[in-house]
This record gives structure tokens, C-alpha cells and sequence, in this order.
């Protein structure tokens, strides 16, 4: 795959715009109900297995940030990927295999987040979801309304699509109201009224250009007029930083706020929420 170039309004260097905006960052501190994202490259290793020590971290940090009274709202990747290793599928995984691999996948995923949530006393619960589910307005409004209770009886809910209907039309396509999970995410936190979402990647914040050119500069707040040079996606997961991008954009129009941060490094999401210069701020619109 090229490297491509994208220019959205919004996005600036590290060192444009720090004092104006580290201000705004504040208000993360703030944040009652958060929808956080965690991409495939996070919950899984390279050879498809579960990242053990990543999704302990991960429950760690939502039960500091549930006993401080925030409501948190997970939306996870991986069930693919992890279906597809259960099967002795080849990775990536092909187009037609992935409904099978996400059917898998789906309850083993599910079965390890119930096992570590439960061992902090904890209760978790699944939403699984599809792009007609968000263009519907009543289905929207259902999704909403589950969310919310699960969240009144203190139940984290861990939201996903439903792979097994609809992954193989949009991996083959590349189309429709969310072709990943990012674009998911923040449809979820819109419908719930969520303050802020974080988006936990393998890459720790976005860059000017792919991460691993010395010339490539972290973005530490988005500002207006820059193009950002990408290279190729992940070969685990559907999204990329491009994906993230859009989906932050579109997000913080709505009135959102948005952190793309590390899913790699357990301290990033912790230093988020307690407003430091952590990943890539897009402030609220």
C-alpha cells in the first residue's frame, strides 16, 4: 500500500498552539462518562493470541477510573483476530472467513474480559452491534438506552459490531456508517452523550508522518491546515491511524473530545484522563 497523504482541518505539530490548548486538556479531569477504544493490535499479539498482560492493565485502569465515579464504556476490537488463531486460520484473515473467526473470537473475548473484570468484583456485559443499528433512529435510541442501564447497575459494557453478519460485506467493500471499529466508537459516545472518547493504538499519539521517519513530528493538539502522511495500516486490524483520524475529527465536531493515545504503555490512559500532554488532544468543536 502507497503512503497517502490527507489534509483535515485541525491538525498541528507538537509545539503549535501548547498554551491554548493544554487548557482545554484540563477538562478531561472533568469527565463523567468516557467511551474508550482499544484497536486489535492492542488485545492481541502478533500471533493472534490474547495480550494477557495489556487487557489486565487495561481492567486495572477502568476500575481506578470507575471508583472515582466516572462511567466507562469500552469498545473493543480483536474478536477476529482472536477467532481466526482459535481455528488455525491464516492471518491476516481472508474476507470470507472472517464471519467464522469473529462468531469464534466474539465469546472467547468476551469469556476473558468476564474473568478479569470478575476478579476485580466487577460486572461486564456485551453489546454487539451493526451500521443499520446507528442509520435507525428508534435502534439508536435502543442502544442508548441499554448503555445507560447497564451503566446505572454498574456494569462496564463492552460494545462491538457484529462481525459475524457484517464483516466479510465490509472488509470486501471497505464501506458503510462504520467500516471499523474508531468510526464505532465514536458513534457510541455521540449517542450516550459521552464527554470524551480515548482511542488506545499501537501507535501513541499521530504523527506528521509515519512514526518511524526521523522526520515525522508527534501532534500533540489538533490544529487547522496540515497534511498528515500515512503509511501502511496494521495488517491485524481494519483501521489505522487514518481511520482513528476521521473518526476523531467527526467526533469532535459533535462534541466530543477525543485522545488518541498508547494501548501499549498501562500509564497513558491514567495520564489522559488526568489531563497531560498524553497522545494526540482534539478538543471538543
Amino acid at each position: 500500500m502507497k503512503d497517502e497523504l490527507l489534509s483535515l482541518p485541525g491538525v498541528g505539530k507538537r509545539r503549535a498552539g501548547m498554551g491554548m490548548k493544554m487548557s482545554q486538556r484540563n477538562a478531561l479531569t472533568q469527565v463523567q462518562t468516557l467511551v474508550i477504544k482499544v484497536g486489535t493490535a492492542v488485545v492481541t499479539r502478533e500471533d493472534g493470541r490474547l495480550a494477557l498482560a495489556r487487557l489486565g492493565a487495561l481492567v486495572e485502569s477502568i476500575r481506578t477510573l470507575s471508583s472515582q465515579g466516572r462511567r466507562i464504556v469500552l469498545v473493543s476490537s480483536g474478536s477476529i483476530g482472536l477467532g481466526g488463531s482459535y481455528l488455525g486460520i491464516d492471518r491476516p484473515v481472508a474476507a470470507s472467513d472472517c464471519p467464522a473467526a469473529a462468531a469464534a473470537g466474539q465469546s472467547l473475548l468476551m469469556e476473558k474480559y468476564r474473568q478479569l473484570f470478575g476478579h476485580l468484583d466487577m460486572r461486564c456485559a456485551q453489546v454487539l452491534v451493526t451500521e443499520d443499528d446507528f442509520a435507525d433512529s428508534a435502534r439508536q435510541a435502543n442502544i442508548a438506552a441499554t448503555l445507560q442501564r447497564l451503566l446505572a447497575l454498574d456494569t462496564i459494557p463492552i460494545v462491538n459490531e457484529n462481525d459475524a453478519v457484517t464483516s466479510a460485506i465490509k472488509i470486501e467493500d471497505k464501506k458503510g456508517v462504520f467500516y471499523d471499529n474508531d468510526r464505532l466508537a465514536g458513534l457510541t459516545a455521540e449517542a450516550i452523550g459521552a464527554e470524551a472518547l480515548v482511542i488506545l493504538s499501537n501507535v501513541d499519539a499521530l504523527y506528521t508522518g509515519p512514526p518511524q521517519e526521523p522526520a515525522s513530528e508527534q501532534i500533540s493538539v489538533y490544529e487547522p491546515n496540515m497534511r498528515v502522511q500515512f503509511g501502511q495500516s496494521s495488517h491485524l486490524g481494519r483501521g489505522g491511524m487514518q481511520s482513528k483520524l476521521r473518526a476523531a475529527v467527526r467526533s469532535a465536531q459533535a462534541g466530543v473530545s477525543v485522545v488518541i493515545a498508547s494501548g501499549l504503555r498501562p500509564e497513558a490512559l491514567q495520564r489522559v484522563v488526568q489531563g497531560e500532554d498524553e497522545g494526540t488532544f482534539f478538543p471538543a468543536r
